[in-house]
Formats: structure tokens, C-alpha cells, sequence
């Protein structure tokens, strides 16, 4: 992913296929996102 692609992103803001995460420290929440893309079509953890 490029600079531009990622400004792209961010600026499209959250869907069911972006989710932004400021604090990874709670495991329990990643892992339920990380678990919802695996169980869907992907998507992007940013």
C-alpha cells in the first residue's frame, strides 16, 4: 500500500471492510475484528 492509497482510506473513513484501531492493547477487541474478516470477506485493520 502506497502513501496515496492509504490517505484514500483513512479519508473514506470506517465500513465492514476498514475498521481503524488506536489501541491494540485490548486483545479481546482485535481479535473479535480480526475474527468477523476472517469469517466474511476480509477487510483491513488500520
Amino acid at each position: 500500500m502506497n502513501p496515496q492509497e492509504l490517505h484514500r482510506l483513512v479519508a473514506s473513513g470506517e465500513d465492514s471492510g476498514t475498521q481503524f484501531k488506536a489501541d491494540v492493547r485490548n486483545a479481546h477487541s482485535l481479535a473479535s475484528e480480526m475474527a468477523a474478516f476472517a469469517n466474511s470477506r476480509g477487510g483491513q485493520i488500520l
